[in-house]
């Protein structure tokens, strides 16, 4: 991009065009005129003071401030001058419309500050293009999976492999700074490799085989609780199911409703909970018609006082608290993939960011399926898949505030 180009396509406005023919230089500094066309005339509208300079370097404060051309500051502490002829910044100067008083003056992003972050972007993108070839490679040396459970995170790793290989942004936790990506990546391989070396392992163990250095069993440590989270939500089961026995977590899964786990009936007669451990290694069916998906545990807690009504209305009532873990997930696939008496599900949850997530989770989860979705709106209304995506504003209210009671809840399952 030339400094013509910079200087039109980032600040000039519209219908207004360089003066070309009263451009001049004073030393390392070009002043462009700046032109506006009317109906009847040219009319001068501003102009942009900067120059071609390009620094080798620029400190950090200067770089947050003017991270984009975009960016317009009256003032600046520092030396502008200098800033100024080494093409860090530039000043633009608008005019009032007799084209001589001055209206306003900015400083803002220099065509050599611009140039200096495109190459340092370009050397960046470069890196992570290395840094992929490399990880694609290491991936490529692995031994191939002989247990069921080392194929299934196999095959995510050429899931992940295909969409480097492609340049595709590795695509769980865009937040994540790049370095921790990377370094979630490098988890996934040696996850892997002591998978199928060993049946159980320790979670040190995952670092130190890995690397083989002094160090290496913690070079995971910072970022154990999410890597673990993102590892299960990637495998959709425990982390625990590839061997790990010191991640330190069960996963409850509360209900309230007829449940069946092979001979043994669980009646809706209260809360109970099982384990994501249970629910991973048995197969459970119900013979509700009504499956309740409640996010809160206060929201199950006062169905589960109404037994009558659980019996009668043909409910089971499952609490995701807040957060759909693999164990959720797989009991609610089964249930509604293999469980001819349900008809309907119904969704409920708060009305918050978090809220929306998991809504939309569910609503991935249970496509496919044979049965009417609703979802409970923050005004009390039953809503389809179609009007929550096309109509629902996230707010701050919680499903507490409408607990409802038994009329409510049969006029949801009969709307």
């Amino acid at each position: 991009m030339t400094i013509e180009q910079f200087i039109e396509h980032y600040f000039l406005k519209t219908n207004e065009v360089i003066d070309t023919l009263y451009i001049y230089q004073e030393g390392s500094i070009t002043t462009y005129p700046i032109m506006k066309k009317t109906p009847r005339r040219m009319m001068k509208t501003a102009e942009i003071i900067i120059s071609t300079e390009i620094p080798t370097k620029v400190t950090a404060d200067v770089i947050k401030t003017f991270h984009s051309p975009n960016v317009r500051k009256t003032s600046f502490q520092g030396d502008v001058s200098a800033l100024m002829e080494k093409g860090i910044l530039l000043k633009e100067v608008r005019f009032k419309k007799d084209g001589k008083t001055v209206e306003n003056m900015y400083y803002r992003m220099g065509y050599g500050l611009f140039q200096y972050m495109e190459q340092r972007n370009e050397e960046k993108r470069k890196q992570e293009q290395e840094w992929n070839q490399q990880w694609r490679q290491r991936k490529q040396e692995l031994s191939l999976p002989e247990k069921e459970i080392s194929i299934s995170l196999y095959q995510q790793l050429t899931k992940i492999e295909g969409e480097l290989q492609q340049n595709i942004v590795f695509p769980y936790k865009q937040r994540w700074p790049l370095q921790k990506r990377q370094l979630f990546l490098e988890f996934l391989l040696a996850a892997y490799q002591i998978s199928w070396q060993k049946n159980s392992y320790d979670w040190k163990e995952i670092g130190a085989v890995y690397y083989q250095t002094i160090g290496g069993s913690k070079m995971f440590d910072p970022h154990k609780k999410d890597f673990l989270d993102t590892l299960e939500e990637i495998m959709d089961m425990p982390p625990w199911t590839l061997g790990i026995v010191s991640t330190g977590t069960v996963t409850p899964i509360f209900f309230c409703g007829p449940l069946q786990e092979g001979s043994i009936h669980y009646p809706a007669d209260t809360v109970r909970a099982l384990t994501d451990l249970a629910v991973v290694h048995n197969e459970y069916t119900t013979n509700a018609s009504v499956l309740w998906l409640v996010e809160n545990r206060a929201v199950l807690t006062r169905m589960a006082a109404e037994p009558e009504f659980i019996l009668s209305s043909g409910s089971l009532v499952i609490g995701v608290d807040g957060q759909l873990r693999s164990g959720h997930k797989k009991i609610i696939r089964s249930l509604v993939h293999h469980d001819d008496s349900l008809k309907q599900v119904i969704i409920w949850t708060d009305y918050d960011e978090a809220g929306k997530i998991i809504s939309d989770t569910l609503f991935d989860l249970l496509k496919g399926s044979h049965l009417q979705v609703k979802w409970i709106s923050p005004q009390g209304e039953v809503w389809t898949e179609q009007q929550f995506s096309e109509t629902f504003t996230v707010t701050n209210h919680e499903q507490e505030e409408q607990l409802g009671g038994v009329d409510i809840w049969k006029k949801w399952i009969n709307s």
